[in-house]
């Protein structure tokens, strides 16, 4: 299980680089449950991150 703050993590994806998305995606994606906190609570969701959801 991964717990991630919804804001933060897609805040990091949003500013990262091509090769530090990919590193992200594939540690989001290791664990068998994966718990995204507070995502509608963002104000907005960038058009990048909108797209990997």
């Amino acid at each position: 299980m991964r717990y991630v703050e919804a804001d933060t993590a897609l805040a990091q994806y949003a500013l990262a680089t091509t090769q530090e998305q990919a590193e992200l995606v594939k540690s989001w994606s290791v664990p068998d449950l994966l718990v995204l906190d507070d995502l509608f609570l963002a104000r907005r969701i960038p058009e990048a991150v909108a797209e990997l959801l």
